[in-house]
């Protein structure tokens, strides 16, 4: 898990209206200094490749870490942090964990109801319940094949979040990509944990849920008048967020053995997540 401290972009303009130009952003762990270093270098890499005719090596973002400005970090000092609190491009608080496992399922991956079910329904028998009902059903099923499983299940607004207490994973590791496709987890989820190295899990409500457009600039603002404007935004949105919250627990299932960092993230997690009994998840 990489989020570094400082970010910088550096740009070259080929032309007095703007309208084209290269620009660049790299990171640092030490300086803004040696972000913007960085920075200008990739953007002279960039620039003499299009002078000589060739077409720029845009490289792979799977290399590239998060641009997220850090908000928490736990422990606060030492460089192989378990859990880095983020504010991701849309305004919200985010939960990343370098060990400890979410899982985020929605309503809409859920498999298709078997054939029994189907004909159950087309007779006129039982309903197959719940767009919940049914995901808890298909993630208890998932417990019972992972001896020594322990899981904490909570409701999102688009289906479930999972947090896994006892085992640490390597969000890269084949036993991570084994398990989320074995879940039927979110595709565009699991490819984030494999490209970012973490496992993520909002902490606070989506802009759009609570009657607002997203934060205005992106992070880290160029001048004084956008970090204003990002601060104005802020207030207005743990304003409207105040009593709201992005999940309900649901249950935990299994009997594995809870580990200490687990335990550690799900603090945290509950913490900053729950909604208020009675308010509507966002």
């Amino acid at each position: 898990m990489h989020v570094p401290h400082y970010w910088a972009k550096a740009e070259h303009r080929f032309d007095s209206d703007g309208l084209h130009k290269v620009t660049a952003w790299r990171w640092s762990d030490s300086s803004e200094p040696e972000a913007m270093a960085a920075a200008r270098a990739r953007v002279a890499e960039l620039v003499a490749a299009i002078v000589a005719g060739r077409s720029p090596d845009r490289g792979d973002y799977a290399d590239r870490p998060m641009r997220e400005e850090r908000l928490e970090s736990h422990p606060e000092a030492g460089h192989d942090p378990w859990a880095i609190v983020t504010r991701n491009a849309q305004g919200a608080d985010v939960l990343n964990t370098a060990r400890v496992p979410f899982f985020d399922l929605d309503f809409a991956h859920l498999p298709a109801p078997g054939l029994v079910g189907m004909l159950a329904r087309l007779l006129g028998g039982k309903p197959a319940g719940s767009d919940e009902e049914r995901a808890v059903a298909h993630v208890e099923r998932w417990v019972r094949k992972l001896p020594g499983t322990r899981i904490r299940v909570y409701r999102t607004r688009a289906g479930l979040r999972l947090l896994m207490l006892d085992r640490l994973l390597d969000p890269r590791g084949p036993e991570a990509r084994r398990l989320l496709q074995g879940l039927g987890a979110d595709p565009l989820y699991t490819r984030l944990c494999q490209v970012q190295g973490c496992f993520r899990a909002r902490l606070t409500p989506k802009a759009q849920r609570i009657g607002m457009r997203r934060i205005p600039h992106e992070w880290p603002a160029a001048g004084e008048r956008e970090r204003e404007e990002r601060e104005a935004w802020l207030a207005e949105y743990r304003e409207r967020s105040r009593g709201r919250g992005v999940c309900r627990f649901i249950a935990e299932l299994g009997t594995g053995q809870v580990q200490p960092e687990a335990a550690r993230v799900r603090e945290l997690h509950d913490r900053a997540a729950l909604a208020d009994p009675g308010a509507q998840l966002a």
